[in-house]
């Protein structure tokens, strides 16, 4: 399994799998040696009301390691928080944050 490493001195983002030629030619170009991890998939909690509610991203982290999958990277905002988890782990993903946040209610 790939997994990149980030340190303080890095940033860390993402594009679209068709795009990312032209990302790292553009990185390139500026002299930066990007490395790059195809094939992810970004898994979304959206919601107006988790924010200031503690723990929702420690339930996503519940939810997906219980199914043994591997968070990627993760943002938030006022109302999303995002993960990016392999591509073939979405459905599963996805299924696990239904069951999780009892979303099929």
């Amino acid at each position: 399994m790939d997994f990149i490493n980030v340190t303080p001195s890095e940033a860390l983002y993402t594009v679209n799998d068709d795009k990312s030629e032209q990302a790292i030619a553009a990185l390139q170009e500026l002299g930066l040696r990007p490395k790059s991890l195809s094939g992810c998939a970004k898994v979304s909690v959206i919601g107006g009301g988790i924010n200031g509610v503690p723990g929702i991203m420690a339930r996503i982290v519940e939810a997906l390691s219980s199914q043994n999958i591997q968070i990627l990277q993760s943002a938030d905002s006022n109302t999303t928080i995002w993960v990016l988890v392999k591509k073939e782990d979405m459905v599963q993903s996805l299924r696990a944050l239904h069951a999780k946040f009892e979303l099929h209610r």
